[in-house]
């Protein structure tokens, strides 16, 4: 009931509040559009040369894919990466070990880092009859990138908070099963005089069980049950039942606010914030971007991002008005006139250029990139005697820089400052004010208000109770004391301890059992991890068996133990 409440297949879901408009990819210009043709012909070369076991063929293609990915100002192809390690699979799976190398090494090349080929060497190994580490370099990969490792993270959260929930379900179970008793002989004492014995019997029952009848039953009952043992029980159980009430309420806000913050870290704008910031190519990078400029089309930080976009394809012409409104309404940016500059310069207009190279050293008088920026273009008007003073002053300070901005001086004259490239902070925060999340929508059953309004139903019953003189046995009363079977100790957990009053140790003995139980819904309950190749997936139920197993022989031994 509980893991089902928490299930969340396939991730957090989101999409944008609204959509003025069918998306459109972001601009390419037709030398781009060729490059990306290219890369994807030189893909077919790669799968080609390795199919014939071409170790030269297959790393003359591979070059060129990363030269390929470098003249479009980035260096990873994340989407070939997974395709070489699923190459690699497929290749072990028919025996050609060697192949399977081959395009294991492509991979690691491809995008260095990833989880997915270090699962895939796991795999090989496994065909192979070896054995590997290559699992845990993946976990190693996992801890070193931020979105797997928030997923991680939500997803062992999610199995905390419902083994919690379990063991909460279960506390409540264990505690009517014991001083149910009580409850009934109290009930039926104040109805009996009213009713006869069998109608009194039956009212009884449909007190403590109406709740069933309603839509949610079960988790009302829960709600119930809590309620009324609440104003029964001893000191430390009305503590265990109040924490059974908040966690009742709180659930559906921690559920909320971490689908939120996931929605927002899984959609497709800011995975293409991400992948640009990381240099990463991706399949649907362009369309991706289009849609981030469709959810936010009035966005300074998002307009700054994209112009560093084109810039990084060689696009001056579009990025150019893109760095204009910026600097209309951030003057004081420097990185967007250093950059605005550079398009100018690209472009052919030297004095605008200048201008803004001015501008920026007006702002920061620290950074070198702008001198540098006069230095290169004064020269290309032959104004060598300004070129040489600006230069000076670059050297100045930062001369280990500008020594190598003029090696590479021959391939990119002009140095961009791209600072809309870390503008991704900004950007996350406004999709996360556009974007709708799928939330989870407390019921009335399930929220923090009700959890306020149950608790203090519960107190105000206990203290009528206590002043009305009729309050039931308390803790220890011999009455109240009796020995549970061998099989009961042994297989209810918290039952023979919940005889006895130590409810402290009936909460132990509950949420290990449900913290097991919970492992085997863990991969369905959780939030998706986004990598193809996880030989491991089903580990959690290996866990949850052998950890089960391992419970219940040591509660066999301690059982025996205690029985003498």
């Amino acid at each position: 009931m509980v893991w089902a409440a928490l299930a969340t297949p396939g991730g957090a879901a989101g999409q944008p509040a609204e959509l003025p408009s069918e998306p459109q990819p972001l601009e390419l210009t037709v030398p781009v559009r060729s490059e990306l043709a290219l890369l994807q012909e030189t893909w077919l070369d790669w799968l080609a040369a390795a199919n014939q076991d071409d170790v030269e063929g297959a790393d003359l293609a591979l070059a060129e894919l990363q030269a390929g990915a470098a003249r479009l100002g980035l260096h990873r192809l994340p989407d070939l990466s997974l395709g070489a390690a699923a190459f690699a699979v497929r290749a072990a799976g028919d025996g050609a070990f060697e192949r399977a190398e081959l395009a294991l090494a492509a991979a690691d090349r491809l995008d260095p880092g990833l989880a997915e080929p270090e699962f895939a060497r796991a795999l090989v190994a496994k065909r192979q009859g070896g054995r590997s580490l290559a699992l845990l370099a993946a976990v190693r990969h996992i801890a070193g990138s931020p979105l797997l490792t928030r997923l991680a993270v939500a997803s062992l959260s999610l199995w905390l908070l419902g083994s919690l929930l379990v063991a909460a379900v279960g506390f409540v179970a264990v505690a009517m099963a014991t001083r149910g008793r009580q409850l009934v002989r109290r009930l039926y004492s104040w109805l009996e005089r009213l009713l006869p014995g069998p109608a009194c019997l039956l009212l009884t029952l449909l007190i403590l069980l109406w709740p069933l009848v309603l839509p949610s039953g079960p988790v009302l009952l829960v709600v119930y049950w809590t309620v009324l043992l609440w104003g029964h029980g001893g000191r430390l159980e009305r503590v265990v039942l109040t924490g059974v009430i908040l966690l009742l309420g709180v659930t559906p806000v921690l559920i909320n606010e971490q689908r939120k913050a996931l929605s927002v870290a899984l959609s497709a704008p800011v995975r293409a914030v991400e992948s640009v910031a990381t240099g990463r190519l991706t399949g649907t990078l362009f369309s991706d971007l289009g849609l981030l400029r469709a959810v936010l089309p009035d966005s300074l930080p998002v307009k700054h991002l994209l112009a560093d976009v084109h810039t990084m394809l060689g696009q001056w012409s579009p990025a150019r008005p893109l760095y204009v409104e910026v600097i209309e309404a951030e003057p004081e940016n420097f990185s967007a006139l250093v950059d605005a500059g550079v398009c100018f310069f690209q472009l052919g207009d030297l004095e605008r250029a200048i201008d803004l190279f001015r501008q920026a050293t007006a702002l920061d008088d620290r950074d070198a990139t702008a001198y540098f920026n006069l230095s290169q273009t004064y020269s290309e008007l032959l104004r060598f005697e300004e070129s040489a003073r600006s230069l000076q002053e670059a050297q100045r300070r930062q001369p280990q820089q500008v020594g190598r901005w003029l090696t590479d001086a021959e391939e990119l004259k002009v140095v961009p400052a791209r600072g809309g490239l870390e503008r991704s902070t900004e950007i996350r925060r406004q999709v996360a004010a556009a974007w709708r999340s799928g939330e989870v929508k407390p019921t009335w059953l399930l929220s923090l208000p009700l959890a306020a309004l149950f608790l203090a139903i519960a107190v105000a019953l206990h203290l009528v109770l206590r002043r009305a003189g009729r309050r039931a046995g308390r803790p220890g009363d011999a009455s109240e004391r009796r020995s549970p079977a061998f099989w009961q100790t042994w297989l209810l957990p918290g039952y023979a301890e919940a005889l006895a009053q130590q409810w402290g140790r009936v909460w132990a003995a509950l949420v290990v059992p449900s913290a097991l139980l919970g492992l085997v819904l863990f991969n369905d309950a959780g939030f998706t991890m986004p990598w193809l190749l996880a030989p491991m997936r089903h580990a959690t139920w290996w866990l949850a068996g052998f950890g089960l197993a391992a419970w219940l022989a040591v509660r066999y031994w301690r059982t025996r133990r205690a029985a003498g």
